[in-house]
C-alpha cells in the first residue's frame, strides 16, 4: 500500500500529441463535520501512513532523486494531506482519483493542485473543483461540488452527493492501510463523481476533454477503418481459411469475431467469440479466445493458450463495437497523430505468443501406398463437398493425437495426425 500511495503522486504522466495540459486545482473550505465515531481511527491510522510515507519521499529526495515540476506539485498536495489528513485527504483521494482517470485516455499532461497553485510553472489553473459542507454521520456521508473555470466569467457548475456511510464502511472493509483515504476513495466511486465531472468540464472550458471525450478521439481511426466493416470481416475469415486449410487442427473459423492478416500471409492473429446468457443472471456474456498463428520454416506454428481466454458482459451492439476495438487497437500505432495502422504493432505480439508457448503440427505417413491413395481420391471428394453451400462441415480432419506430446522444450507441445 505505501507504494501505491508514493504512485499517485511521483508516477509521471508522459504528454501525447503536445495537447495542451490539464490542470485541477481542487478547493474546499477546509471545514468537515464528523459524527461517525469509526473516523477517528481511521484519521489517525492514515495520519501515520501518510506522515511515514513522505519522510521516507523527502529522504530520498534529500539524497539526490530529481523530480519534475509536475510531480513536485503532487508532491506538495500530497504533504497537504499528511499535514491535516482530517480535512485534506478528500481533497487529495479526489486529485488522486482526476489523474489516474483522465491520464489513462488523455492526449494531455495532468497537473494536479490542491487549495493553491504552488508551482507557477505549472501555470493557471483550466479547472477549479470546490468542495464544501462536507459531512460524515452514521447515516449519511455527503458533500457539495462546484466546477468551475477560474479565467473566465463562466458560471460554475454545482451539484450535492451524498451516501449512506454504512455502504463506505462495507466497501472498506479488510482494509488495513490508509483508511480515511480509500473511505472518501469509496465515496467519489460510489456517486459517480468523475462522471459528473467529465459530463460537464467541457460546458465551463471547452478546452478541456472529458476521458469519455478523448477516448473516442482515440478510437476514431479505428472506427473509421476498414477493420470494423463486415465486408472486411467475412474475406478476412474466408482468407483464413484458404491460408491455414492445410493445418490438421480443428479451427472455429466461424466465430471469428476480429482478425488480423499480415501482407505476406505468414502471420494470423484473430479473436473468436461465443455468446451465451448467463443462467444466474440472464446477461449476455461473450467468451472469446485470442488464436495467434505463425509460419516458420514452411511450418505452422499455434498458440491459444489459456491465458488469453476472456469473459466479456455484452449489453449492446456499441459493447460489441468496442470488444472489436480492444482488439484492433493492438495493430495501431498511437504515437503518431493520427493513430496509424502499423502491422509490426501486431506481429511481434504473434512472435511473443509463439515463442512462449506454441504447437508444432506433425503428420505421420502409415505407408506411403495409403498416403497416394488418400491424396488421389479421399481429399478431393472432401474438398467438392466442403465447396457445397448446403453442406454440414466447413473442413475435414485426419486421426489426431487427442493429447500434445512434449518435446525438446517443455514450452512448446507437438500435435500428430495420421492417415489411418
Amino acid at each position: 500500500m505505501k507504494h501505491f500511495l508514493l504512485l499517485t503522486f511521483i508516477a509521471a504522466i508522459l504528454p501525447l500529441f503536445g495537447q495542451a495540459p490539464i490542470h485541477f486545482l481542487i478547493t474546499s473550505d477546509q471545514q468537515i463535520n464528523i459524527t461517525e465515531p469509526l473516523c477517528e481511527e481511521m484519521i489517525n491510522e492514515t495520519t501515520q501512513l501518510f506522515e511515514l510515507t513522505l519522510k521516507r519521499t523527502e529522504k530520498g529526495l534529500k539524497k539526490g532523486l530529481e523530480i519534475t515540476p509536475v510531480q513536485s506539485a503532487r508532491l506538495e498536495a500530497f504533504k497537504n494531506a499528511a499535514r491535516n489528513p482530517l480535512t485534506e485527504v478528500p481533497l487529495y483521494s479526489l486529485g488522486a482519483n482526476l489523474v489516474q482517470s483522465y491520464s489513462m485516455n488523455s492526449l494531455s499532461e495532468i497537473y494536479l493542485s490542491t487549495q493553491s497553485i504552488t508551482h507557477s510553472a505549472l501555470g493557471p489553473a483550466s479547472i477549479e473543483i470546490a468542495l464544501s459542507n462536507i459531512s460524515v454521520s452514521p447515516s449519511e456521508t455527503s458533500m457539495d461540488v462546484l466546477i468551475k473555470n477560474p479565467a473566465t466569467n463562466t458560471a460554475p457548475i454545482r451539484t450535492h452527493f451524498s451516501l449512506a456511510t454504512g455502504i463506505l464502511l462495507q466497501d472498506i472493509e479488510g482494509q488495513l492501510e490508509a483508511q480515511w483515504y480509500f473511505f472518501w476513495s469509496a465515496f467519489y466511486d460510489r456517486t459517480k463523481i468523475n462522471e459528473w465531472i467529465g459530463t460537464n468540464i467541457s460546458s465551463v472550458n471547452p478546452a478541456v476533454l472529458s476521458p469519455k471525450k478523448t477516448l473516442e478521439l482515440l478510437q476514431a481511426p479505428i472506427r473509421n477503418s476498414k477493420y470494423l466493416s463486415n465486408g472486411y470481416l467475412e474475406q478476412a475469415k474466408t482468407d483464413a481459411q484458404r491460408i491455414l486449410k492445410d493445418i490438421p487442427y480443428p479451427i472455429p473459423f466461424d466465430q471469428i469475431n476480429s482478425i488480423l492478416i499480415s501482407q505476406d500471409e505468414s502471420k494470423i492473429y484473430f479473436r473468436t467469440t461465443i455468446n451465451s446468457i448467463s443462467s444466474w443472471n440472464q446477461e449476455k456474456y461473450a467468451h472469446s479466445v485470442n488464436w495467434a498463428f505463425a509460419k516458420k520454416d514452411n511450418h505452422w506454428l499455434l498458440s491459444n493458450d489459456d491465458a488469453y481466454n476472456m469473459t466479456e458482459n455484452i449489453e449492446n451492439e456499441d459493447d460489441n463495437i468496442n470488444w472489436k476495438i480492444d482488439f484492433y487497437k493492438i495493430a495501431f500505432d498511437f504515437t503518431q497523430t493520427p493513430c496509424t495502422y502499423k502491422e509490426e504493432e501486431w506481429t511481434q505480439i504473434v512472435d511473443e505468443s509463439i515463442n512462449y508457448n506454441s504447437i508444432e503440427f506433425k503428420h505421420v505417413i502409415s505407408s506411403e501406398r495409403n498416403h497416394q491413395l488418400i491424396e488421389q481420391y479421399i481429399k478431393p471428394q472432401l474438398a467438392k463437398l466442403l465447396q457445397q453451400d448446403t453442406y454440414a462441415y466447413n473442413n475435414f480432419y485426419q486421426r489426431q493425437s487427442l493429447e500434445f506430446d512434449n518435446y525438446s522444450n517443455e514450452d512448446n507441445d507437438l500435435y500428430t495426425t495420421t492417415d489411418l
